[in-house]
């Protein structure tokens, strides 16, 4: 028989001593909603700047907390997707701006590959 152990926070019993998921994922959402303008900012450019991680990793935690806690997704960084052709994940063209907009329906109209037409 394994040894049981508690989450410190909230008490649920668990085969490993540590955090429990849920725990875990809202101390990790509070510590994103706690960022400062200045850490949104930075985050943001480093996003902008390493753009092609998303390609390989499209849960990438940064973009996520930036998009869904903070709505700090910029029409540049739209349109530097846009030139990097990525198109995946598609929640990085939310409320995108008009010339972003068109340039994705281009881009729609030009391909023949279906799983990229997919992604657009």
């Amino acid at each position: 028989m394994s040894r049981m152990y508690h989450c410190p926070e909230c008490g649920r019993e668990l085969r490993y001593q540590s955090l429990c998921w849920s725990c875990k994922a809202e101390r990790e959402r509070r510590e994103m909603l706690a960022w400062t303008p200045e850490q949104i900012q930075k985050k943001l450019e480093a996003l902008t700047a390493d753009l092609s991680r998303l390609e390989e990793d499209s849960w990438d935690k940064d973009f996520w907390a930036l998009l869904c806690y903070h709505n700090a997704i910029t029409p540049e960084l739209q349109r530097a997707a846009l030139a990097l052709e990525l198109y995946y994940p598609g929640e990085i063209y939310y409320q995108a701006p008009a010339d972003v907009r068109d340039g994705l329906g281009q881009a729609l109209l030009e391909t023949e590959d279906p799983g990229e037409a997919g992604k657009l």
